[in-house]
């Protein structure tokens, strides 16, 4: 028992000397520490454990009670009882003293010890190490300077800090920050701003982030920079290498969206546009719509001037991004605009937008989120807007309409243009998990490998949509698409699929799918109303395209109120169909191209694509084109077209192009299209249905007119219906008329002389003629 004893009493020694050492080290010491204290404390009480438990009361009482000339100063039964008592008192005690150390050595020692706040007034890198160096909780930064993180930080340990960016100042952040405990915060007061071209942009992750009334988060022209007099392309980002390895490395002349020389305005998702006396308006856009992640693109320069002062185009937009689980709170603004041009001698070209992606659990706030393309000056372009996606889950007060990727404008000598709309993908889902709410306010390119189906899908007024180049868009919501203004022109897409439980139309709407021989499905079963509508489909067929067609097949009624179809139609199995008195389905020009200069022979039906030299196809020198009636001759002998083709019962055939003449920009007419229009309830005409054939532009000859196919139960209105020839031009013959077949079992009012297939006028001159 002796030696055991002694060796208590090394032990606790040792454990002293740990428990000084260790309140001076970081966590990495600390830890080993920690676990080495853990097992002496443990030793030290089994020790004492044994000592007390085990001993026995007879060798206890010799050396507690002292032997005397008159015997032991205590009588041993009394002894023998405070000892069992002792024993239990100290299996307790032992117990406790296990449970209190463990916790002292884990946790107490483990942590540093943490002071009040630590105030940044100059360049710092901040990395934990900084944190516990410095036992810092809160940190406010006092002064400008640039912050440099190299990884997450922890802020007091355990406890719920904030991170301040106080009023007035201004923070350079570099590199990522990133709040690792979930209980702390940012509180942006001041401004944050990101180093002028670094591609790795802002990056803040954090539970909660406040931009307060006089705070922003702003990347404005720190994207690539723009073109200067001694080399006037301005830069873009290193997209090969992103596209290749997922990296942006140093931004590079004439890379991406760079504005061109001279004086052009820079993309990004919007268009660069074009200064005063050339067209250098820069149509590569780039990047990824749902998940935005480049610089913008710098603005080209002018000849003028030197490299410092003179005509330097705008910078690009930086790069912002945010991921916030819990709170954003944006009442100051988060901006990654691009820079405008300068307004030396002749100017400059704008710099494109940069990108911001945002993820959030609640935005809340008053202010704006911004990826606008820079202005254009005197003679340079506008810049194209940048992108920006938001993802959220809880929507609180914020107004979606202030998240924006507007278009720079152009200077103001004559003939330059804007930039176009930029991209803003909005979805009420902090995780993108394939549903929700889809909004759209400044516009959209739509890209292949997105999903573009939703819950509901909103397209706000003053948004421009557009397309790049894939064979196959897919737009749908389980519930309502709904355009509130859009321009939508989808120029490089084969097929487009609209489906929708409820189609939505409110201000003014335009849709274009411009590619020629674009096929265009609705699949709407709800009925639609169309108000102040404008669709038109891709121009007349070639050898590779037969013209663009809008289908239609669900049992739903439509309307249309001072709205247009220009397009040839395939409409099957409607209700009610409605066309008011300001509205037309016109398919005019949309069927078979005419000839040209190069090539004179136009294009006629072979027979559900057009070729050159078929059909009725209007001949060299300027004949007309035929259908059901003869193409008229042109001024030469021998070009009148007296092939006719097509059903007088079910006429589903484009018309064909006139003959083209020999002199510059003697182009012939387009045939008509083809409007197939099955109603099984009742069809009301008191504008038009036409699909007649273009009249030339110049000294060549008229197309053919299309054909007209109805069926309907009841046949209503004041309108008309034509498939009239188009005029030759000057030495053009007039192209034959085309084919209409219409069937009801009820006539309500309607005048059935108002349906027409007239043939095309000649052009006037010698030897021309009418079309048949």
């Amino acid at each position: 028992m002796f030696l055991l004893e002694k060796i208590v009493k090394k032990i606790q020694i040792l454990i002293h000397r740990l428990e000084s050492f260790s309140a001076n080290k970081g966590p990495l010491f600390r830890i080993p520490l920690s676990i080495a204290l853990l097992f002496f404390y443990i030793l030290d009480v089994s020790i004492i454990a044994a000592l007390v438990a085990f001993g026995s009361p007879q060798k206890s009482f010799e050396h507690m009670n002292k032997l005397t000339k008159k015997g032991y100063t205590r009588s041993y039964h009394e002894h023998s009882r405070w000892h069992r008592t002792s024993q239990k008192t100290a299996l307790i005690s032992i117990f406790a003293v296990v449970v209190v150390n463990i916790s002292v050595g884990l946790f107490t020692n483990s942590a540093a010890v943490f002071a009040a706040g630590c105030s940044i007034s100059s360049n710092t890198a901040v990395d934990q190490a900084y944190i516990d160096t410095n036992s810092c909780d809160n940190i406010n930064v006092t002064a400008n300077a640039v912050l440099t993180f190299t990884g997450p930080i922890d802020l007091g340990g355990a406890g719920d800090y904030v991170f301040t960016i106080n009023n007035t100042v201004s923070a350079v952040f570099s590199g990522d920050f990133t709040l690792s405990d979930p209980g702390d915060s940012l509180v942006v007061s001041g401004q944050i701003k990101q180093v002028p071209g670094d591609t790795n942009g802002i990056k803040i992750t954090a539970q909660n982030v406040t931009i307060s009334s006089t705070g922003a988060i702003d990347a404005f022209a720190a994207g690539c920079p723009g073109g200067v007099p001694s080399s006037q392309d301005g830069f873009g980002p290193d997209i090969a290498d992103f596209n290749t390895n997922g990296n942006t490395k140093e931004c590079l002349q004439s890379q991406a969206g760079y504005g061109k020389t001279a004086r052009g305005g820079a993309a990004h998702s919007g268009t660069g546009g074009r200064q005063s006396t050339t067209d250098s308006s820069q149509k590569n856009t780039y990047g990824i719509v749902h998940a935005p992640g480049l610089l913008g693109s710098g603005g080209a320069g002018g000849p003028n001037g030197d490299d410092s002062t003179g005509e330097i185009g705008g910078k690009g937009g930086g790069l912002i991004r945010l991921d916030v689980p819990g709170t954003l709170t944006v009442d100051g603004p988060i901006t990654a605009n691009g820079g405008n041009g300068a307004v030396a001698s002749n100017g400059a070209g704008g710099g494109s937008g940069g990108s911001i992606y945002i993820t959030a659990g609640t935005l809340t706030g008053t202010q704006n989120i911004t990826a606008n393309g820079g202005n254009g000056n005197v003679a340079g372009g506008g810049g194209g807007g940048g992108r920006v996606a938001v993802y959220y889950n809880t929507l609180s007060t914020f107004n979606l309409g202030n998240i924006q990727a507007n278009k720079g404008f152009k200077g103001a000598s004559a003939n330059t243009t804007d930039g176009s709309a930029g991209s803003t993908f909005i979805l009420n889902r902090r995780v993108d998990d394939g549903v929700g709410n889809l909004n759209v306010t400044s516009g959209l390119d739509f890209q292949s490998g997105v999903d573009w189906t939703r819950d509901n899908v909103t397209f706000a007024n003053g948004s421009d949509l557009r397309c790049r180049s894939f064979t196959t868009l897919d737009l749908g919501a389980t519930n309502t698409i709904s355009f509130q203004g859009a321009n939508f022109n989808c120029g490089g897409v084969d097929f487009i699929n609209l489906s929708a439980a409820t189609l939505s139309m409110s201000n003014n709407n335009t849709m274009m799918a411009s590619k020629p021989g674009a096929q265009i499905d609705w699949n709407i079963t709800n009925d639609i109303t169309l108000t102040n509508f404008n669709f038109s489909s891709g121009g007349a067929g070639t050898a590779s395209a037969s013209g663009g067609v809008l289908t239609l097949d669900n049992p739903i009624n439509v309307s249309l109120v001072n709205s247009t179809i220009n397009s040839s139609i395939n409409w099957t199995g409607v209700g009610n169909v409605t066309i008011d008195g300001t509205s037309s389905i016109n398919a005019s020009g949309k069927g078979c191209a005419g000839g040209n200069p190069a090539s004179q022979n136009g294009f006629g039906p072979n027979p559900s694509i057009c070729q050159q030299a078929a059909g009725g196809y209007g001949k060299a020198s300027r004949g007309g084109g035929a259908h059901a009636g003869a193409g008229g001759r042109g001024f030469t002998a021998g070009t009148e077209q007296t092939f006719t083709y097509g059903s007088n019962t079910i006429p589903v055939l484009f018309g064909s192009g006139g003959g083209g003449g020999s002199n510059a920009g003697e182009n012939a007419g387009s045939g008509g299209g083809i409007v197939r229009l099955d109603s099984i309830g009742t069809l009301t005409i008191n504008g038009s249905i036409q699909a007649n054939g273009f009249q030339a532009p110049a000294s060549a000859g008229g197309a053919s007119g299309g054909s007209v196919y109805i069926t309907t139960q009841t046949l209503a209105g004041s309108g008309n219906v034509t498939v009239n020839g188009g005029n030759g031009n000057t030495n053009g013959g007039g192209g034959g008329g085309g084919r209409a077949a219409v069937y009801y079992s009820a006539l309500s009012g309607f005048n059935t002389n108002n349906i027409t297939a007239f043939a095309g006028l000649k052009g006037g001159g010698t030897g021309t003629a009418d079309g048949g």
